[in-house]
């Protein structure tokens, strides 16, 4: 009797099915997708914030710049105030101080003035440059320009005036005594005096030109700004 083989069954696995066929959107145009939407909604307002944060901070520093300029203006004037007695306006916004002094000190040197002339108009003068001297002592860096770039520039232009208007003062006391000598000690003396002007001129002028140069940063300088309190200006 035949002995029938066994046939190997067939493992695996089972067949599958084919692919469904899958249904792809079309892809929106890129202006028309929400994301892009957003994303340009945010960059407008990014623009815009940028903007305004811009213009405020340009506001603030008009704003400061503003303050600055008004408390510069506030030192100016008060230091012209306080040399009004002994000064005159010069070219430009500038002061000249003992302008009448100083022409009569050269006229005394070349003979065509007299020393008891001399004497007579100048007698008063060391007095008014005390003042002067007082006055613009008292001239302090007002609270907006204090701990500002300008701040050194101040003090250094009041010291600057000081000087100058100390020098000046020995410049007059020079004259005042030379109006007691005569021929060599007099010539002396009054060469002591037009080297003492020539100083005093320096570092008056060179303390006003600090101030000026705030002013003309700051925007608030004016040649033609005289001060009206002067006497015949």
């Amino acid at each position: 009797m035949a002995i029938k083989g066994k046939k190997k069954t067939r493992g695996g696995r089972p067949g599958t099915n084919a692919p469904r066929p899958m249904v792809v959107a079309p892809k929106r145009p890129f202006l028309s997708r929400r994301s892009t939407r957003w994303g340009a909604v945010g960059l407008i307002l990014a623009i815009v914030g940028a903007i305004l944060l811009v213009a405020w901070r340009n506001q603030r520093e008009d704003e400061r710049v503003e303050r600055l300029g008004i408390a510069i203006d506030e030192v100016n004037s008060r230091l012209t105030l306080a040399v009004q007695a002994v000064a005159q306006p010069g070219a430009g916004s500038e002061l000249s101080l003992l302008p009448q002094f100083v022409v009569q000190v050269e006229g005394f040197r070349n003979g065509t003035v007299k020393p008891a002339q001399v004497t007579k108009d100048n007698k008063e003068v060391p007095a008014a440059l005390d003042a002067a001297i007082a006055g613009v002592g008292e001239v302090d860096v007002p609270e907006e320009l204090r701990n500002t770039d300008y701040t050194v520039e101040v003090i250094d232009a009041k010291t600057l005036m000081l000087q100058g208007l100390r020098a000046y003062k020995v410049a007059v006391r020079l004259t005042l005594t030379a109006a007691g000598l005569e021929g060599k000690d007099r010539t002396a003396v009054l060469a002591q005096v037009a080297d003492q002007v020539q100083v005093a001129t320096r570092l008056f002028d060179y303390g006003q030109q600090k101030l000026t140069n705030i002013r003309v940063e700051l925007g608030t300088f004016e040649p033609t700004d005289f001060n009206p309190g002067f006497p015949g200006s």
